[in-house]
This record gives structure tokens, sequence and C-alpha cells, in this order.
């Protein structure tokens, strides 16, 4: 059975028929375009329930801590590093830096994970600075038992490898890594052309200006001296001779540091000079 509208036009069961049709052009569009809306905001709803879920079952774990130097007064701006020993998803590192108090927070670590946390600082001891840690559970928060405790070298290392002593403003050459009789260690020192040359063998006192009776220092050879140096041996010529026939060298193995060896014997080569 079909129905006339003035205006529209003819229905019938199924069919619609426009008198106009640029209105019934117009009327389809509207139609169809209502149909879109609908569907879209079905698609939002959905994507908004999917999100939901998602972020409730994927919650992360949070980790604190405080980074100190030797003396415990906080540490502002250090780079803090968390990197994931097993990465099975998401980034394997994570970085932060501490606030004011020392402080850092890493808000978004994967849950129950295995985590290396180390500073990311210049010119620091890094022996015992390094944490091994186990993340918290999901949406849970863990704190450091210790402060990560920062003690900073005195001494800085230059491309050439000169090593600077900020404290004295005295300028180091690395050890050769090879032996030399006292002789051999003035040659070497004199003619030694690292960075401009200008070297010479130090001084017992400045030798021993370079002693750090600290565990934190000792090197893996049980040398106490800082890492900076890189000592091939215990013991370092000096300039000094006890008498015509013996030579004064430092050993940095041991707390009394003074030793002497007949000058022909071998020992390791510190060159030193004056700030360039």
């Amino acid at each position: 059975m079909e129905k006339h509208f003035p205006g529209i036009g003819r229905v019938v069961p199924g069919h619609l028929e426009f008198e106009n049709k640029e209105q019934g052009m117009n009327t389809k569009m509207l139609l169809a375009l209502r149909v879109l809306g609908r569907t879209m905001l079905v698609i939002a709803a959905v994507l908004l329930f999917v999100g939901t879920v998602c972020a409730g079952g994927e919650k992360s774990s949070v980790l604190e801590g405080r980074v100190v130097d030797k003396d415990g007064k906080p540490l502002a701006g250090i780079k803090i590093a968390a990197t994931e020993k097993y990465p099975l998803k998401g980034p394997a590192k994570f970085e932060v830096k501490t606030k004011g108090d020392g402080s850092f927070v890493f808000k978004s670590l994967n849950p129950d994970s295995e985590y290396v946390v180390s500073p990311e600082a210049d010119n620091f001891n890094k022996k015992g600075t390094t944490v091994d840690i186990k993340s918290a559970s999901a949406g849970e928060t863990k704190k450091l038992n210790n402060n990560i405790v920062l003690k900073f070298s005195p001494f800085k290392v230059s491309k050439e490898g000169v090593i600077t002593d900020t404290r004295t403003g005295l300028e180091w050459a690395p050890d050769p890594g090879r032996p030399m009789t006292w002789e051999q260690a003035i040659l070497y020192a004199q003619s030694l052309a690292l960075a401009g040359g200008g070297w010479r063998l130090p001084t017992m006192a400045e030798l021993q200006g370079l002693f750090i009776l600290d565990e934190d220092y000792r090197q893996e050879d049980g040398y106490y001296i800082d890492p900076a140096f890189h000592l091939q041996g215990c013991c370092s010529w000096s300039s000094q001779l006890r008498d015509l026939t013996v030579g004064r060298f430092f050993n940095y193995a041991t707390e009394s540091g003074v030793g002497f060896l007949d000058h022909r014997g071998f020992g390791q080569v510190l060159a030193v000079r004056s700030s360039q």
C-alpha cells in the first residue's frame, strides 16, 4: 500500500520516491551522515574501553633513590640510568636526573624485573656506585636501601692522555707500561714529547700527593692511586737519590709508601710537569 506526502513524494513499503530529485539527494546525504556519526561514536567508545582495560592491566612499577657525595651532601642534576638486564618488552633503559635534594624517581619500570641502576656523571670513582635491584610489583614503589655515594676524582684526563691534578695544577703523563732503571726513567721523562713536552721525574713529595689510602680508590692490583693513572706496577721512581747508587721510589701498594732501590733496578715512571 503506497502513500503520497505533498512536497516529499510517494512512499511504498521498502521504497521512497522523491518528487524533487535535488531534495532527494540532500535527504539521502543527511541520513548517511547520521549513520556515519553514530558509527564513529561507537568506535570511539570501544577504543576508550580497550585503552582503559590495557592501562589497568599493564601498570608500571616505581623506584626511588638518592645520590650524595662522600660527605653526605645531596647532589643535584646527576643523570641516573636504570638498565633492564633481561628485557622482554618495552624500553630496556630509562634515564632521570636527581633533584635539588639528590633524590630521583623512575616511574615507568617494568614490574618484577632485574635492573642495574648506575650514575652517569663525569670524573667520579665508579667503584661501588652501581646497584643491582629487582623492581617492585605492578603499581608498587620500591626505595633503595642505601644512598648512592659519588666520590669525585680531582684528576681530569685530556684527549691526549695528560692527567691534570686540579688540586695542585700539576700535569702527569700516563705510565708508559714498561719498567725502567732510574737512569732510563730520567732520560725517558726529559725526552717525552707528549702534549708539547717539558716533562721530568717527580719529587717524593709530588708522588706522595697521588697516594690515596681509600679502599674505593684501590686498584685491582692493590695500588692506592686514582684509577686515572692505570699504574702498571707498585713503585714509581722519584727524581731523588738516597746516595750515589740507590734511588728513591714511592710504593703505592703499602701505607708507608717510601722505598729505596739500587738505581740499576726497575721501577715504573710517572713523568710530571707544571701546568702548561
